[in-house]
This record gives structure tokens, sequence and C-alpha cells, in this order.
């Protein structure tokens, strides 16, 4: 093999006088498949370097071969993100065969966008356990994983004490119907004890939300920044009376700055216990929190217009897409009492003429608590939102 001396004054001259230890594969996409193979294959015995990063870039054959071969021999790997390189089932394989033959640094795996399904996964869940020190990073969304795959790994994390300690960021995103089943129930327990995730992503996998937040308000209180539940179910069954774990959660966390819940469809009386728990939660500021899409509708409307105004938490609101239609004027009235607010999105609500709603929304205006956004299609909504942001851009 012929050397490649462009790599090398990189790695000289770029990667070490920026103390830059992560190695990105993309840097050197211009070469042919076997020459970044070859140096992939280097970086089995590399010291230097600590993380290997790829996205957006089909990976061949021969550069998924060495990348197991780095796996198996490499002793300062931290950090492995290939999102989006058209991995399969056998990578995920051949990469945990790889993990069993070496006493491995990993510290985070990132495979997302990757189609590795329940056997990529199961093999991967069964190996990551017998990392002395657990993981601090794990992301499989969109991944093609089904129950059956989720099971394994929920197992694998509430058996395993080290993860308890390790885990900060868990992504199992777009993997929908993975939370369907009982299997759901090994994570539940997971999130329920103590643990250390300060960012979850749960959103599309069918995760039924009334049971997940019995578990967060027990062990997600603390160290939780970042919760995506977005395009879930709030229940698996007939709702008749929402439990007060909703409220308890969102009273007793800490650390919290964003909450999706868009596309949930969130009961009254839930998103009533969500504001009430905010209410009288003293530790939070400038929260962003995502209510887009949840079809809260009149009931809904109600509920925010009794409790926002305490709600001080909130700086971001996002209530677009509501069917509010009806319920504008009063929504926007009470909205504009609400002092901590910074942004409000109020888009795809609007099925009056603007003239209904000048005198409500210049109010909201003079209060500076908000700045609308999201576009409709309708021309008088259009001609609102301009006339706002010329008055907005004066504040």
């Amino acid at each position: 093999m012929p050397f490649r001396e462009e790599i090398q004054w990189d790695v000289d001259n770029i990667y070490y006088i920026h103390n830059w230890r992560k190695f990105n594969l993309q840097d050197f996409s211009h070469l042919e498949s076997r020459d970044l193979a070859l140096a992939v294959a280097a970086l089995s015995f590399n010291q230097w370097f600590t993380k290997i990063y790829c996205k957006d870039l089909k990976l061949s054959a021969d550069i998924q071969q060495q990348l197991t071969f780095l796996l198996s021999k490499s002793s300062s790997l931290e950090e492995l993100s290939l999102e989006d390189c058209g991995l399969k089932v056998d990578f995920a394989v051949k990469m945990a065969a790889a993990l069993q033959q070496h006493t491995s640094t990993l510290q985070a795996i990132n495979l997302s966008g990757n189609s590795v399904e329940d056997k990529g996964v199961i093999a991967l869940s069964q190996e990551i356990q017998h990392l002395n020190e657990g993981l601090r990073f794990l992301s499989l969304s969109r991944v093609s994983m089904s129950t059956k795959g989720l099971g394994c790994l929920s197992q694998v994390l509430s058996s395993c004490q080290q993860f308890s300690t390790s885990l900060t960021h868990l992504d199992l995103s777009c993997n929908p119907g993975s939370l369907v089943t009982e299997d759901a129930t090994f994570l539940f327990k997971f999130l329920s004890g103590t643990n250390s995730l300060s960012y979850l992503d749960l959103s599309d996998t069918n995760c039924p939300l009334d049971t997940l937040f019995v578990s967060l308000s027990a062990g997600c209180c603390y160290k939780l920044v970042h919760l995506n539940l977005a395009r879930n179910p709030f229940s698996h069954r007939k709702v008749r009376q929402v439990t007060r774990s909703v409220q308890e959660f969102f009273s007793q966390s800490c650390v919290l700055r964003y909450v999706g819940l868009s596309a949930t469809k969130l009961p009254p009386q839930a998103l009533r216990f969500l504001l009430q728990g905010l209410a009288t939660n003293t530790h939070l500021f400038g929260l962003e929190l995502d209510l887009s899409s949840c079809e809260l509708c009149t009931a809904g409307a109600q509920v925010i217009q009794e409790h926002i105004s305490e709600a001080t938490a909130i700086r971001s609101l996002d209530i677009s897409d509501n069917s509010f239609e009806n319920d504008m004027v009063t929504l926007v009235l009470s909205v504009g009492r609400c002092q901590s607010l910074h942004h409000l999105a109020l888009g795809r609500n609007f099925a009056m003429k603007s003239r209904q709603m000048k005198i409500p929304l210049q109010g909201l205006n003079r209060n500076k608590a908000a700045g609308p956004d999201g576009v409709s299609p309708s021309s008088t909504v259009r001609i609102m939102f301009f006339e706002l942001s010329s008055a907005f851009n004066t504040i």
C-alpha cells in the first residue's frame, strides 16, 4: 500500500496542534476506500486518538472490517460514533465479537441511523454488560429495533450496577413499537432506580407516558436536563384517572431545561398536573416546553389559562397546532400575564380574522412576554405575524 503523506500532514499539523483526539473519517472521504481502511487499521495501534467519528458517509466493507479490528486491539479508544453510515446487522455482530476478545476502554457508542436490528442490538447488549466501567453515552436511534431488542438491552441496563452510575446519555428514539410490550418494564425499572441520566430521548417508541412518569418521578428528578417523549401515547389503555406522578416529577425536577411532549395527546388532567408541578417547583428556570400538536383543544386551553401564570419555570412555550381557534383571544390574554416567557409559538391555531386578535396580541406585545413563531398558509395570519414582527423588533 502506498504511503499517504496527506494523512500524516493532517494529523501532525491539524489534529496534533489543536489537540484534537477525535479522528473524523469524513476528513478523508476523498480517499479511496482501501486507503481510508488502512488509516483506520493504523489507529488500532495509535495511543493519541480516543474517538472515532463519522456521519452520513457510507462505509465500505473494507473500512467496516478494520473498524472491528480496531475495536479488538485498541487500548485508547473511548468513543465510537458511526451515524447513518450504512451499517447492517453483520457489523454490529462483529463489533460485539471484537469487544469480547479485548478488554475495551469504550465509554460511548453511537450507531444511530444504521439498520442493525434486534440481532445486532442483542449481540451488543450481551457484550457491553462486561465493560468494567459501563457506558457513558449510548445512542441507538433509528436502528430498526423492536420490543425484543430493546427488552434485552433494557434488561442489561437494569441488571448491571455500573450503568446506574456511568450512563448519562440514552437515546432510543424512532424505533416505533419498541416500548409496547411488557419487555419495557426492564427499562422502567432502570429509570426508577438511582441513575445518572441527564439526557433521555424515547420519542416515537410507543412508550406509555402514564407508566413512564411513575419511573421518572422515582429516579430521574435530580440530574435529568433533556427529556424528549414526543409522538408517544399517554397510555396504552383508556385513561380514567391520571396518576399524580406527572405532578411529582415536574415539582421535584432540579435541572430540567427541555421537555418535548409534541404529539402526545396529553389529557387535560395530565396537563394540569404538569403545570401545577412546575408552579410549585422552586429549582427550575429557563425551561423550554414543547406541547405542540397535542390536540389540547378547548379543555387544554382552559387548563393553560388557569395555571400558566403560576408556572414561572417556563421560558419557552410551544402550543402550536392544538385546535385553539375558538379560544385564542382569552388564551393569549392569559399567556400574556406570564412574565417568565421569552418565547411563544402559537402557529396553526388561527381560524379568525386578524382584527379579532389585534387587541390581545398588542397587549401581549406590551407585556414583552413572547414572540410568536410558526407560519400559517393563511394570508390573514401572515399579515398579523408581520405586524407582530415589526412591533417586537422595537422591544
